[in-house]
């Protein structure tokens, strides 16, 4: 059996997920700045409703980012904490892969194979100070996000504009299968504007979720094994978290 315990703390939600097997239970959070509040309640809640303890654990999931800097030291500190206090490996995973999963599944519930192999799913996230991260992910046969081939994979932060143009989406949007997914195609209007004018599939009210972070990491640790507890670091993409780059 695989048991992961995951967590995810990316932006204004947070929440906690216990992966047994093929169930995934899941508890979420809207309260922005509120992780350090909800997430170790919530670990506690999880491992006592499944019976299990952290023994039994094969890993500790962890959403690393990109994300507010705020929310992404409090989640990945809640799980350094657990690994390290317990001999637990972690496994990173993408909170712009995550929020592609998570728009997937609430798009398409269990039918997500109709959204056929090779289709694409275009994330943007708001990065606050007028950018957003971004990434562009294709579906594998299994139906999970990956990375896109080339520099439209190669997740980034910057200005919506250059999102469009990176992510090559006007490419996409007349010649394949195209969900765009995230906040920041409601937040920012040329995001908004382009999905309107190209009739795109749109889920931007979705957020990563721990329960797509476990399913996520099951397929990881699939063909490699946990990383040490040190490991356990975030993606902020920006490294001036206070100035704008220029």
């Amino acid at each position: 059996m695989t048991f992961i315990l995951a967590i995810e703390s990316s932006f204004e939600t947070c929440s906690v997920a216990l992966q047994i097997d093929n169930d995934v239970r899941q508890l979420f959070f809207r309260e922005p700045r509120q992780a350090g509040r909800h997430l170790l309640p919530a670990v506690d809640e999880l491992m006592a409703d499944g019976q299990i303890s952290f023994s039994q654990l094969d890993a500790i999931a962890f959403s690393c980012g990109p994300g507010s800097f705020t929310s992404l030291r409090l989640g990945i500190g809640v799980v350094q904490g657990l690994a390290w206090a317990r001999n637990l490996g972690v496994v990173p995973v993408s909170s712009l892969q995550t929020t592609a999963l998570s728009a997937l599944e609430k798009v398409f519930g269990d039918g997500v194979a109709s959204f056929r192999t090779g289709a694409c799913v275009a994330v943007a996230m708001d990065a606050r100070m007028d950018e957003v991260f971004f990434g562009k992910f294709s579906l594998d046969p299994q139906g999970l996000p990956v990375p896109a081939d080339g520099a439209a994979g190669i997740e980034s932060v910057g200005a919506p504009a250059q999102a469009l143009e990176r992510m090559s989406l006007d490419e996409d949007a007349s010649g394949r299968q195209l969900l765009a997914a995230g906040n920041g195609f409601k937040r920012y209007t040329a995001l908004a504007n382009w999905t309107t004018k190209n009739s795109v599939t749109l889920r931007w009210d979705v957020w990563p979720e721990a329960g797509a972070v476990a399913r996520l990491a099951t397929e990881w640790l699939k063909n490699a094994e946990p990383r040490q507890a040190s490991s356990a670091q975030p993606v902020y993409l920006r490294n001036k978290v206070a100035d704008k780059p220029s």
